[in-house]
């Protein structure tokens, strides 16, 4: 004989207990009632003290979590505010010694007083004033020189043609294209056209500027020069190209001018490296410069350019 299928319980039957069991203490007595609840709680306690005794430890364990990753995170601010100032530090003694060799070499330069060891060519430097946007555009339109064209009187029209920027000097102080245009000892650009009276120049992050380009790096024993490179303008900064893998470069390296043509007592300053990483083949360094400050309000500039040493002149 097949076995009896057992009833389910269906949902109609469990509310017909619940209602029951209502009904139940709702009539009974109050002695009955208050055993009940305390014999329910008793039975539950165990859970709700498990469920609490969780909560707590999550609590915990969440707030060490987080305390030890602020922690981490304190640790590493504080290792990277320590390298920033190491940085800072070598950059200052670097340009504090920088400044002591350029002015020992230039005590030493004038104490001499031997003309036949004169140098035949001496740097020059002419002051020049950058002209405003405004002024430039009335220049090269002619409008501030409106009696001299009636007369057939012409700058020269590879100046006039360029949307370089102007200084107010040009072949009356004897300048030539390649001159180095800069403020102290910190180079802002180079002439491109020398005219009459104005010349252009290429800024330092101006995408055509190149020139040749040193580092200086701490040793032990100091400051020591590292290698050379072409620095080249970006448009909004600089590059220092061709530098091999095997040199060493840091951040907070200084870049100064390469040229070695024995006028200056001490090369000019470009700038300082802010990021440095090897190429693709690992060949070259791919280095990024940070240009020298320079006044916001930059308006008067010098050119250095090479003269004739007149002692050695007289003396021959």
């Amino acid at each position: 004989m097949p076995r009896p299928t057992p009833m389910r319980e269906s949902p109609t039957v469990a509310a017909f207990w619940v209602v029951l069991i209502g009904l139940a203490l709702w009539f009974a007595p109050a002695s009955a009632v208050t055993r009940i609840r305390t014999i329910t709680m008793d039975a539950l306690r165990p859970g709700l003290m498990v469920s609490t005794t969780a909560q707590q430890r999550g609590a915990e364990w969440s707030k060490a979590r987080q305390d030890a990753h602020v922690a981490s995170l304190q640790t590493q601010l504080k290792r990277l505010e320590h390298l920033t100032a190491q940085h800072e530090e070598r950059l200052q003694r670097l340009t504090a010694q920088l400044a002591d060799a350029n002015e020992t070499a230039a005590v030493r330069i004038a104490s001499t007083d031997d003309e036949a060891t004169a140098r035949l060519f001496t740097p020059a430097l002419v002051d020049a004033a950058i002209l405003a946007e405004t002024l430039s555009k009335s220049w090269r339109e002619g409008r501030v020189l409106d009696r001299g064209w009636k007369s057939g009187l012409r700058e020269s029209a590879l100046v006039l043609s360029s949307r370089r920027p102007l200084i107010d000097i040009g072949q009356p102080q004897q300048l030539s294209p390649e001159d180095t245009l800069l403020t102290g000892r910190t180079v802002l650009g180079k002439i491109e056209d020398v005219g009459q009276w104005t010349s252009t120049f290429i800024p330092l992050t101006d995408s055509d500027f190149r020139g040749r380009a040193q580092l200086i790096r701490q040793t032990e024993d100091g400051p020591a020069w590292g290698a050379q490179g072409l620095i080249r303008g970006t448009g909004d900064g600089c590059v220092l190209e061709g530098i091999p893998a095997e040199e060493t470069v840091r951040i907070g390296d200084l870049v100064y001018t390469a040229e070695r043509d024995g006028i200056l007592s001490a090369p000019l300053t470009y700038g300082t490296v802010t990021h440095a990483e090897l190429d693709s083949d690992g060949r070259e360094w791919t280095i990024t410069i940070r240009p020298a400050p320079t006044p916001t309000t930059l308006g008067t500039v010098q050119v250095l350019r090479a003269a004739l040493n007149p002692a050695r002149l007289w003396t021959n």
